[in-house]
């Protein structure tokens, strides 16, 4: 009789998309979608933080006390910043290798947070915060090439307090766009920046989530404000920005506007053809989906899976 029940209650699992853990999988898709998740033993956030990884048949609870990871493109190497309990203010990069699982651990002179692979590169990215003399924090996107060991400051804010958001580079490596708050209103500043020269282009936008596409021609951004002659509409959805001729589209939020509070870091496929992202529910539990690159056909990746950020995906 016990036979019969656990079997019965694994078919309907198996019925409803929902494995023993209580996660339900939807749709597959191509390579491993990387994050960071609370699934790992402890009481609290700060002790069940990790990094996961999700084939689209199974999830898989890779390393504890991973913070932030990103998977590059081809798979091969995982940045993280570790965690370590009772502080939070760490000036250390740590990168995997994937096939070989040396780990190589690097110390950088600033506080870190939101690392991030340069597209086809070996350097690292990552938001850094630099101590004042007065004990406040000023923060900017750095870049770190791991083959020499040196430091490249892309962002020159001197504001202290002022947190830049999102970041993404363009595929060759050589523009990068991010979001940035403004000094004496509302919302961000989203910028476009030229890494020789320093020449920046401010976009009509506001924005701290985005990505640019692997082709170089189009970057998503999701859960922006646009702004147009001083007045500002509250846009919770996608918008697509055309590089070359900087026209955009507004996307329509599917299901209506009050579908579901917001989404969040919108992230391309290794070929271009696919966008994952986060979408937080008016019951406030986040749920990772994905959509084809036009922003059509959303599918639903998992849900009930508790905490989930910082998401990369690879080959």
């Amino acid at each position: 009789m016990y036979r019969k029940l656990i079997l019965g209650v694994m078919i309907i699992f198996a019925l409803s998309g929902c494995g023993q853990d209580g996660v339900k999988r939807e749709a597959e898709f191509k390579g491993k979608i990387y994050f960071e998740s609370n699934r790992f033993p402890g009481k609290s956030y700060l002790e069940n933080t990790g990094t996961s990884y999700y084939t689209g048949k199974k999830i898989i609870d890779f390393k504890k006390d991973w913070w932030d990871p990103q998977i590059n493109k081809r798979g091969d190497k995982l940045a993280y910043k570790p965690f370590v309990r009772g502080s939070n203010d760490i000036g250390e990069v740590n990168i995997f290798d994937v096939s070989s699982e040396r780990l190589e651990q690097y110390d950088v002179p600033y506080i870190v947070l939101r690392v991030k692979w340069v597209p086809n590169s070996d350097k690292l990215s990552f938001i850094g915060g630099e101590m004042t003399k007065g004990g406040e924090k000023t923060w900017n996107i750095y870049v770190y090439d791991t083959s020499n060991k040196t430091f490249m400051k892309i962002t020159d804010n001197k504001t202290p307090k002022i947190f830049i958001g999102g970041f993404s580079f363009s595929p060759d490596g050589k523009k990068m766009i991010y979001g940035i708050p403004k000094t004496n209103a509302p919302g961000r500043l989203v910028k476009i920046i030229d890494i020789d020269t320093g020449a920046t282009k401010v976009l009509p936008f506001n924005s701290g989530n985005m990505d640019w596409s692997p082709d170089g021609k189009t970057i998503i951004f999701a859960g922006t404000y646009y702004e147009d002659d001083g007045k500002m509409n509250l846009g919770n959805r996608f918008m697509f920005y055309d590089v070359e001729s900087g026209d955009y589209r507004i996307m329509e939020k599917p299901g209506g506007k009050d579908a579901f509070q917001y989404i969040e870091e919108p992230c391309y496929s290794p070929d271009g053809l696919k966008i994952a992202f986060i979408r937080v529910e008016n019951s406030g539990a986040k749920s990772l989906w994905m959509m084809d690159a036009d922003g059509s056909n959303w599918k639903m990746l998992l849900s009930g899976i508790g905490h989930i950020d910082s998401i990369s995906w690879c080959e």
